[in-house]
């Protein structure tokens, strides 16, 4: 494949490629040989075009995928494991295009294909998550089938994560300074690092979403398991539910997330932020929050709160945490509320 800046120039080039194979003796296949100069031809199983400078899957290859899952679905609940892997080969032969989405979104489609008796083994297929993968790709092929090469934008916004054995943080300086931290709670802290640093980053995207929403997005953590298990999902059912999740909510929110390893040495302000000790993390129980909201409520708002302990809906924290509807209570005005209070313990 050859290029020059207009047609002319571009023919001469060809011809001189086509002089210089025959003077060398090289036999050229003329019937899958383009010599004449375009801007749009099919190379290596994908359509190739100069205008646009983008490349994209061929017609006839998504209607040959769409018409096996279609096989898949109507043939329900049997499905020989050759079948389906006749589909995700399908769809995988398509990442060049499509991205990392195609691991992202087969990892349950692999899991069922490896647990195969042999390849012509009829399973027995009631699994929702392998079942959603099928739609997904049935539904969604055709949205993404184009890949711009002109596309790339500078990431408007930057941001850090990084989780400890009792809490996680991030930040962004494109975000005002505005710090996302949380405590684990007693099971999380019981769960490996690779999956609070995973929820770190699920839980700040969540948070921010609005502020992110059509953004492009550069995230560093120190965490190399994150990085691969971001773009490409995982085998461990827990790790690839934050993935999905992670997904879910960029697709969502329209946005375009670029995770990026960078060493410990680089992540310390994450760091310091994820070992931030809330000693002031407690609250009432349920029973009695019902109890005195029966007598006094209904409450409004929680005041003095995080994702953890809140017993409202409406709830102001220390830092940006999921849910949190404004950080520092004292920079709100209370006096149309029925404010739920509960203070530093002495």
């Amino acid at each position: 494949m050859g290029t020059n800046s207009d047609f002319d120039s571009a023919y001469l080039d060809s011809v001189f490629v086509s002089q210089t194979l025959f003077n060398a003796g090289f036999v050229v296949n003329i019937e899958k040989s383009i010599w004449k100069p375009c801007q749009e031809l099919v190379w290596l199983g994908l359509i190739w075009n100069s205008l646009n400078h983008s490349i994209q899957v061929p017609s006839q290859r998504l209607v040959d995928l769409i018409t096996c899952i279609n096989r898949v679905m109507d043939s329900l609940p049997f499905v020989s494991a050759r079948i389906l892997a006749g589909v995700t080969g399908r769809v995988i032969s398509m990442s060049p295009v499509i991205g990392n989405v195609t691991r992202l979104m087969t990892r349950n489609l692999y899991r069922l294909i490896e647990s195969r008796v042999s390849w012509d083994y009829n399973f027995i297929l009631r699994d929702q998550e392998v079942i959603g993968e099928l739609q997904f790709w049935k539904h969604e092929i055709s949205a993404l089938n184009l890949k711009c090469f002109s596309e790339y934008k500078v990431p408007s916004i930057i941001v850090y994560s990084d989780a400890s054995s009792f809490a996680c943080g991030a930040y962004s300086c494109q975000l005002d300074n505005q710090i996302f931290h949380k405590m684990w709670t007693g099971g999380e802290k019981e769960l490996s690092s690779t999956w609070r640093e995973l929820k770190a980053i699920e839980l700040c995207i969540d948070t921010f979403q609005g502020q992110l929403s059509g953004k492009v997005l550069k995230w560093f953590t120190d965490s190399q398991n994150c990085v691969g298990i971001v773009e490409s999902g995982s085998g461990k059912p827990q790790l690839h539910s934050l993935a999905m999740s992670i997904f879910s909510i960029c697709v969502k929110n329209s946005i375009n997330i670029d995770i990026e390893w960078i060493p410990r040495g680089k992540n310390v302000k994450a760091d310091a932020i994820s070992k931030i000790f809330d000693f002031d993390d407690w609250g009432v129980s349920l029973e009695f929050f019902e109890f005195i909201d029966s007598m006094y409520g209904p409450h409004s708002v929680d005041r003095f709160a995080d994702s953890n302990n809140k017993k409202i809906e409406l709830f102001n924290s220390r830092f940006y945490t999921p849910g949190s509807s404004g950080v520092d209570a004292f920079s709100f005005d209370w006096k149309e509320d029925n404010n739920w209070l509960v203070p530093l313990y002495i």
